[in-house]
């Protein structure tokens, strides 16, 4: 993994001057420690930080082909570059790197944009073609790595991180009212956009091309299509269970390929614990696995990744994660906008912990949007039943009974999630499966915000995109239509950016295995009943992995990787946030309903509700405003 970053001067008679680009890579040192590399050409410039991990001796970048007709500067890695660099060399190429991104530039010289289609991979890369007087900027299929880019009338700018184009003081920093309410609402923000006005995010699965001042998106993999084209197969739980052990087994030995150490993350759960026993399969129980806990014990998970760490025999390492004011800091200095997963927090300090043994780690994120993981697939087959309830019921003794419920400040309580059921589960299904992950509801937007700021959103709601995306895929199932919803917003815009900071943040390379592109595309056309049987989650992987996983493990209730913010701004752990919350001290563009602000407060203090998501989404957005700001 790298940090990278470009600049396109429209005025071909300019030349680009290297001070940006420096100053860029200085922001992006974190991405990639282990060297750094400059390029200019006339209006046309690259930065490049390495994380050295394939080719360690000859693979810095940018780079260019023999002919030095291409550059390219790329974050990411290509497990199949080997059999790409075999097909080229039969085509007459020649190679002067064992690296992966020789590979692209000569995949790209001869297929052009279509070489995409080719790659197997997590990536995001800048190319210029001077033969062409062309960008091509290219981000992965499921969006693992990030690229972001602006334009203007005079210049264009692309890099890894937000924090990198804004090295460029050109670049107007203002917050974007519809990001801050896909921000308030869900705790994250919907691409394309960001949270500032002017840099967008390339899509998942798109490319993007300047061309003699013409420029324009493309899409060169759509999961929409490629859903809305398979039929749900008729295939019997066993005869898939054995085509997905088996696609395991390919896949893991692909990303396997590295030239330094990968070890994997645990945390007990079953996607983590299915990449650990195919890895121990294919290499020995050498691996170095990681754990993080909490001393909360309705929190910590570290009780079953030892299990599984000991059932293997792994090199096991594992850390208890205490409450830590400067945290906030930590997370708004690395993560470029404002994300409220409480995961965050723990993820940061697992990679922390990782990168002291090994420069890559696998990770078991993507199962739940696969195999139907979430507990909000399992709301969504019980909204359809409540829904016959009637209006009146629900209203004048459902609703006052639930919401009387006593606060408690366990790990996603029942109580909690009863709440949340009720309120949304009369909604429509888009609308409701929105629901579930709601923060801050329009109306609590309105009070936060007030009339003026409100009424500038022109009555956007980020319902509208999840709406959307589940218009889609008309022809698929129900849970279908829900999973993809989730892949095109939870995953790509929260779990992987989440994994993609926090890891970078100390030069630690992370791959999904469970994300590969043709994985993810038979796992959602299979069957409902392949999925979520009954109340059964992840009925298939759970299958698949009966024979090489402890029972426990495999039929444990999810818990999912929440850190316990909620108990910690409720005793104080994290220490005086009500003064920064509440007093002015962090300086704000956003004119905050201070009386909102402290009930919010005082009612989690005292117990009466559980508003630490809350809470800790607004302190997030505050710590990002004096990090971004300052």
């Amino acid at each position: 993994m790298c940090g990278i970053v470009g600049r396109l001067l429209f005025d071909k008679d300019r030349t680009q001057s290297p001070d940006f680009l420096h100053k860029a890579c200085r922001i992006l040192q974190h991405r990639g420690p282990d060297g750094k590399g400059i390029w200019t050409d006339g209006p046309v410039g690259f930065g490049h930080q390495r994380l050295a991990i394939i080719d360690l001796d000859s693979g810095d970048q940018p780079m260019t082909d023999a002919k030095e007709e291409v550059w390219i500067t790329f974050n990411g890695e290509i497990y199949n570059f080997s059999d790409l660099r075999e097909e080229l060399r039969g085509k007459g190429y020649q190679f002067r790197t064992a690296s992966d991104t020789e590979v692209i530039l000569n995949a790209y010289k001869e297929w052009g944009e279509r070489c995409l289609e080719k790659l197997n991979g997590i990536f995001a890369f800048g190319l210029w073609d001077a033969r062409q007087n062309k960008l091509l900027l290219a981000r992965d299929h499921l969006g693992i790595k990030p690229l972001f880019y602006y334009m203007d009338n005079d210049h264009l700018l692309f890099a890894s991180e937000i924090k990198a184009i804004l090295a460029d003081e050109g670049v107007t920093r203002k917050i974007d009212p519809e990001s801050l309410s896909d921000y308030l609402s869900l705790g994250y923000i919907l691409g394309p956009k960001t949270i500032i006005e002017g840099i967008s995010k390339l899509p998942p699965g798109a490319y993007f091309v300047w061309r003699n001042g013409h420029s324009y998106v493309k899409e060169y993999w759509g999961l929409a299509s490629t859903l809305e084209q398979a039929k749900e197969s008729e295939t019997d739980s066993s005869g898939y269970s054995q085509q997905l052990e088996e696609h395991l087994d390919r896949i893991v030995k692909l990303q396997l390929v590295s030239d330094v150490p990968v070890g994997a993350f645990l945390s007990g759960g079953i996607d983590s614990s299915t990449i650990v026993q195919r890895v121990v399969k294919l290499t020995g129980p050498s691996l170095k696995t990681f754990s993080i806990g909490f001393q909360e014990k309705s929190y910590s998970e570290l009780t079953y990744a030892k299990q599984v760490a000991d059932h293997f025999g792994t090199d096991h390492y594992e850390q208890i994660v205490k409450p830590e004011l400067g945290v906030l800091t930590k997370l708004a200095g690395y993560f470029d906008e404002p994300l409220a997963d409480t995961s965050a927090v723990p993820m940061y300090f697992l990679s922390k912990l990782a990168r002291e043994h090994v420069k890559v780690s696998l990770s078991g994120d993507g199962g739940d949007e696969n195999f139907g993981g979430y507990t909000t697939y399992l709301a969504d087959k019980l909204a359809v039943v409540y829904n016959r309830v009637p209006d009146i019921i629900h209203k004048l003794l459902v609703l006052p009974v639930v919401n009387r419920l006593p606060t408690t400040m366990k790990k996603v309580s029942f109580e909690y999630k009863l709440k949340q059921f009720v309120k949304e589960g009369k909604n429509s299904p888009s609308r409701a499966h929105y629901g579930w992950r709601l923060l801050f509801s329009e109306e609590e937007k309105h009070s936060l915000l007030g009339d003026h700021s409100y009424e500038n959103l022109d009555g956007y709601t980020p319902s509208s995109v999840f709406e959307r995306y589940y218009n889609e895929v008309p022809s698929c199932s129900a849970l279908t239509r829900f999973q993809y919803v989730d892949v095109k917003t939870w995953l790509v815009d929260d779990i992987l950016v989440k994994v993609d900071r926090a890891s970078m943040a100390h030069g630690l390379e992370a791959r999904v295995p469970l994300l590969d592109r043709e994985l993810v595309e038979s796992a959602l056309a299979l069957p409902q009943s392949l999925k979520v049987r009954m109340l059964k989650t992840k009925f298939i992987l759970k299958k698949a992995m009966t024979r090489h996983l402890p029972e426990n493990i495999i039929n444990r209730k999810k818990s999912g990787f929440n850190a316990p913010i909620a108990l910690w701004l409720r005793n104080g752990s994290l220490g005086p946030l009500q003064d920064y919350l509440l007093d002015g001290r962090s300086k704000s563009l956003i004119p905050w309903n201070n009386q909102a602000l402290e009930d919010l407060w005082l009612n989690h203090r005292q117990g009466k509700n559980d508003n630490g998501m809350k809470l800790w989404a607004i302190l997030v957005l505050k710590a990002w405003e004096d990090q971004m700001f300052d």
